[in-house]
């Protein structure tokens, strides 16, 4: 048998312990330097069995019956940060990552730049055949920078267990699996806003909404500074987590609470995160009181709640941090109670909006009035955090959104699309009467997809359309003359289980 070479050159192999088919698998070793981290062994559809590590970074993790097959292991930073893969051993530019399934001791790991590898070679027998892409080094290709890399269309395929899309998956083999890649099919489009992928934020949303005089863009010059007086206000930016309790098939759910690490919004014991719910929250949830304090269930993290009309597990939260507080790969572990016992699954969040959509052809005190029923916008795209290691930058202008505007007002206590209404579209924008659409809205909310690319803040890059929303009005059962209505400018992710990523600018204008 040929003997793989060990990432730091020792030809000593550990030894990899054959047990019978069907058996639980164990993994043992020892993480130098990496104490307050956390493994999550990652099964290739996505949940995970996780340790704490302690100083001597002793770790033993146990895979019930076959799910340790295929499976992966992936570090957690102390803070909560998604640091990377374990890489078991490596050939040329392959780095092998997946567990055959036979219990193993990996002996003594060093963290490396973004993953972290045996100082011995593991025996061919502990790890799976399929490999991720690396460098010469054997560093996987997505690892320090959250999965963001480009993959060749040939490696856009299944990997062992769970299909392509499956959370434990490697869809574009950059050694980074789907529940923490934020770009899983390594097109250069993230997740959150990439049609084709399967999101590494699913059951996880962030919204930013703000008036006319409110809103900030690095586009108008705002500075760091004033992005995070407002990003971390009150009311301002917000997160939403959702999880259908249905996805464990016949287990009964009875209860959800979210590990945060030492995430400063939502570690245990001090995070700064306020609980806000959702709009179909129980009236009886502590709205207002610090989520790190809403814990129902007595595990010591804060809760998700049970929406029994939606069969799904949530919580609305305002972190009311700055964004140097909160980073792209920031990661959970979900810990769901089942009639089955204990099941948990990671989620990363992967984009989010630090600044809205801002309009640059209107001014002056509201309500602002209008000349005709038609509304024309020019406005700034919204911008997301960069993504450590992956993009230079603080902050980037994000291409792919969806956008429309929704109309509010005394007499209106419901959403409805201006699809059909808009015309003037600048170049990148087209009309998609279908996209966008989430089971209760019916007609797309945010019928305007614009095809750039995700950039560099430049103030000479604007959007522009024209609504007419007096027609819109009408066409919604409502009257248009002479009336005062608030518009909200919206920029919207793709829509997935529970929602979508929004970011708003709202102005009030007078019908004539």
């Amino acid at each position: 048998m040929r003997l793989l070479l060990a990432l730091a050159g020792c030809l000593v192999l550990s030894a990899a312990l054959a047990v019978p088919a069907g058996a639980d698998t164990t993994v043992r070793g020892t993480l130098e330097g990496a104490r307050g981290y956390t493994l999550n062994g990652t099964t290739a559809n996505g949940q995970v069995v996780f340790q704490r590590l302690p100083a001597s970074g002793k770790f033993k993790l146990r895979f019930k019956g076959r799910t340790g097959r295929g499976a992966t292991l992936h570090l957690i930073r102390r803070g909560g940060g998604y640091l990377g893969p374990v890489v078991l051993s490596r050939k040329g530019r392959q780095a092998f990552l997946k567990l055959s399934g036979k219990s193993v001791d990996l002996g003594r790991i060093k963290l490396r730049r973004g993953y972290a590898a045996p100082l011995v070679a593991v025996k061919k027998q502990a790890f799976a055949g399929s490999a991720a892409r690396a460098d010469a080094r054997g560093r996987p290709l997505g690892a320090g920078r959250v999965g963001l890399v480009a993959a060749k269309a040939s490696a856009r395929s299944s990997q062992n267990g769970g299909g392509s899309g499956a959370a434990g998956a490697d869809t574009d083999r950059d050694g980074v699996a789907n529940a923490y890649d934020v770009d899983d099919d390594g097109d250069l489009t993230l997740d959150s806003v990439d049609s084709d992928a399967s999101p590494s934020g699913a059951g996880l949303f962030s919204t930013l909404f703000l008036g006319f005089t409110e809103a900030v863009n690095a586009n108008a010059g705002a500075t760091r500074a004033q992005i995070d007086s407002i990003f971390s206000g009150e009311n301002r930016f917000a997160l939403v987590f959702y999880f259908d309790a249905g996805q464990f098939g016949s287990r009964r759910v009875t209860g959800a609470h979210v590990d945060c690490f030492a995430l400063a919004y939502c570690r245990r014991g001090g995070g700064t995160a306020v609980l806000t719910g959702v709009s179909e929250s129980s009236s009886s949830l502590p709205r207002g009181s610090l989520w790190t304090d809403y814990d129902p269930d007595g595990s010591g993290y804060p809760n998700l709640e049970r929406l029994d009309q939606r069969s799904a597990f949530v919580a609305g939260i305002q972190p009311r941090v700055t964004t140097s507080q909160i980073t792209p790969g920031d990661t959970y572990n979900v810990v769901f109670r089942t009639s089955g016992g204990t099941i948990t699954v990671p989620t990363t969040l992967s984009s989010y909006f630090v600044t809205t959509p801002m309009l640059t052809n209107v001014s002056g005190a509201e309500p602002i009035a209008l000349g005709s029923e038609q509304f024309s916008a020019t406005f700034w795209r919204p911008q997301r955090a960069a993504v450590p290691g992956a993009e230079a930058g603080s902050f980037a202008d994000m291409g792919h959104l969806h956008y429309g505007v929704t109309i509010g007002g005394e007499g209106i206590s419901r959403e409805f699309s201006c699809a059909g209404h808009y015309s003037a579209l600048s170049s990148t924008l087209t009309a998609e009467a279908s996209s966008g659409v989430l089971p209760e809205e019916g007609a797309s909310l945010f019928p305007l997809v614009d095809s750039a690319e995700d950039a560099a803040p430049n103030p000479a890059r604007t959007l522009s359309f024209t609504v007419d929303v007096g027609a819109c009005l009408r066409g919604a059962g409502f009257s248009s003359a002479g009336r005062t209505v608030s518009l909200t400018l919206t920029a919207a992710s793709e829509p997935r289980p529970g929602g979508q990523d929004r970011a708003a600018q709202t102005v009030r204008v007078q019908l004539p």
